[in-house]
This record gives structure tokens, C-alpha cells and sequence, in this order.
């Protein structure tokens, strides 16, 4: 009794296993492909990357996403002593956080590698040195290759009305990528900055 019940469902599975077989086979290599297209121009000019500057007990840390118009800037500055007289640890630890970007571009000296932004935003201090507030900030990433270690290089420098921050250098840790675009130079340069008077 059961044979018979079986084989009425022989040919209904043998039918589904074909469908599946079918469905499952690359289409033919004669067959077009879609063309793809990538313009490259200011709008889709980015850089991203997030590591490590230095070590021991004086080092910071970061991530950032930069555009044209937009991205997100995480600068951690960790001074393990408190604040001293390093003038990295001056203002003693802090995170950051960007929060507008009011310019981005190519830097004019290595279009090819580097971008440059600027903006705006929030900082907060971990020791009693300075008072949490807002910040302007530039931000200046190169990408030399990978690994980024080594290689790649970030300058970061912030500043109110009474307090300045910078620090430059070549990753110690993580990477940075340029995602190409062809964005406009930018006169705007990341470098020491002076407390203003």
C-alpha cells in the first residue's frame, strides 16, 4: 500500500528537484552584463580610518568618517599622569566629539593622499585643567598604504578663547582609507595652533 503512495510522489519531487537544479546554475557567460559606472567628483571624495597616536602613558586615540558637508570625528586624548606639562597632556584627558563640518578638501601639497576638514564640537575633560566646552577643530588624515600602521598619518588640533590642543604623528595602531573622489583644495591647514589672546 505505501508503493503506490511513493510513486505517485516520485514525479512531483523529481519536477522540484529539476526547478531547484535550474535555478541554481550560472547564468550563461554570453549573457550582458550590466554596465557599472563610477563618477568620481566631490560628492563621493571621503576618508575614513580610527587607530592610535604614540603609547605609554601619554597617547590618543580615534575614529572619523569625513565628506564633504558631513562626518563624525571621536578624538580621545588619554594622559594616564593627569595633566602636566607634556603639551599634549596640558589640558589633561578628554574625549571629543565633532559635531559640524564646516569645510573639507583636498590639501593642495598631496591632493593624492590627504584631506583635510575643520568644524566644530564638544569636548569633555576627564581632570579639573579645563572646562568642557565647544571647540573648533582641523582635522588633516593621509593615507600612504596598508597596512596603515606605520604609514598613515592624522594631525588634530582644536581651540577655544582660552585653551589649545594639538597632536600630529604616524599611526601607531589602525589604518586610515581614502575613498577617491576629486573634492576641491582646501587653504585650510592643520598645524600648531596658538591660544588665542
Amino acid at each position: 500500500m505505501r508503493t503506490p503512495i511513493i510513486m505517485q510522489l516520485i514525479p512531483g519531487l523529481l519536477t522540484t528537484t529539476l526547478f531547484v537544479l535550474a535555478c541554481e546554475k550560472a547564468p550563461s557567460p554570453a549573457a550582458p552584463k550590466r554596465a557599472q559606472f563610477s563618477v568620481q567628483d566631490e560628492h563621493n571624495s571621503r576618508i575614513t580610518g580610527g587607530g592610535k597616536l604614540d603609547g605609554g602613558r601619554d597617547f590618543a586615540t580615534f575614529g572619523f568618517n569625513a565628506r564633504p558637508d558631513q562626518g563624525h570625528v571621536e578624538w580621545v586624548q588619554h594622559c594616564l599622569n593627569g595633566a602636566n606639562d607634556a603639551p599634549t597632556c596640558s589640558l589633561g584627558s578628554f574625549t571629543f566629539h565633532q559635531s559640524t563640518v564646516t569645510g573639507y578638501g583636498a590639501e593642495a601639497a598631496d591632493r593624492d593622499h590627504c584631506r583635510v576638514w575643520s568644524g566644530s564640537g564638544e569636548a569633555k575633560f576627564k581632570d579639573q585643567a579645563s572646562t568642557d566646552g565647544t571647540f573648533d577643530f582641523t582635522a588633516k588624515a593621509c593615507d600612504f598604504g596598508e597596512p596603515g600602521h606605520g604609514k598613515d598619518f592624522i594631525c588634530f588640533d582644536m581651540v577655544d578663547a582660552a585653551a589649545a590642543y594639538h597632536r600630529e604623528g604616524m599611526l601607531t595602531g589602525g589604518n586610515i582609507q581614502l575613498h577617491k573622489g576629486t573634492p576641491e583644495d582646501i587653504s585650510t591647514e592643520c598645524g600648531s595652533v596658538v591660544v588665542p589672546t
